[in-house]
């Protein structure tokens, strides 16, 4: 079987949407959805990110979190109780990314892609695991105890491939937070890009255009194999 065909037959540890590229592959992204959303809520950015070669596999979180609109899923608890339930979803993205590399996709071939909590998720996993992975999109989220991940930094992780957009009319996450903790990951993370942005607590056009240029950058015109 090829790559595409083990990820397309893969039971994640993590109930997953896969959408392969028809082109030769170069890369996967793993999107994380925020919380209230769901995979199929978040799935709608792929047709947005027409990067070639590259594949989407798109990650449900593991708690219930129902809204007005419908059934949602959350990665962890409201803060101040969030801790715990962060360090227990890096746990299960953690299994979910050994699971594609027993596919046959190495580390170095795998971008994170987040939303509000799936952006707090992605840079703490990113910025945590030991191998190296191809990158990390962060869109209007928050860092979780970022002199903690720097504490824990690896040499890999100097160079990593980091987008970070943040509205300054999020009406849901503090930009100036956000913005104080880019302060402490900037010295010591040479790939980070910060991009503040004028709107609130969503996906921008424009901001789609940006993200979409990244992804074309960071995944090689052929993709690394386990």
């Amino acid at each position: 079987m090829n790559i595409r065909e083990r990820i397309s037959q893969t039971t994640f540890s993590l109930s997953s949407l896969y959408f392969p590229s028809s082109l030769p592959f170069r890369g996967l992204v793993v999107a994380l959805h925020g919380r209230g959303d769901s995979m199929e809520g978040l799935a709608w950015l792929r047709q947005h990110l027409d990067v070639p070669g590259v594949d989407f596999l798109f990650l449900n979180a593991p708690d219930s979190w129902p809204t007005p609109l419908g059934d949602g899923y959350s990665w962890y608890p409201a803060i101040p109780a969030h801790a715990e339930g962060i360090r227990r979803s890096r746990g299960l993205i953690y299994r979910v990314l050994e699971e594609i590399q027993s596919c046959g996709v190495s580390s170095s071939s795998v971008a994170f892609l987040g939303f509000s909590q799936g952006c707090v998720m992605s840079m703490e996993v990113g910025l945590s695991l030991e191998s190296r992975l191809a990158g990390i999109v962060g869109i209007s989220g928050f860092i979780h105890q970022p002199a903690r991940l720097v504490e824990g930094l690896k040499p890999h992780h100097s160079k990593l491939s980091i987008f970070l957009s943040h509205g300054w009319q999020d009406e849901v996450l503090s930009f100036e937070k956000t913005e104080e903790q880019m302060e402490i990951l900037k010295p010591h993370l040479a790939g980070l890009q910060w991009h503040p942005m004028s709107k609130g607590h969503h996906v921008g056009a424009g901001e789609l255009d940006l993200v979409e240029a990244f992804l074309a950058r960071i995944f090689p015109k052929e993709g690394g194999l386990g």
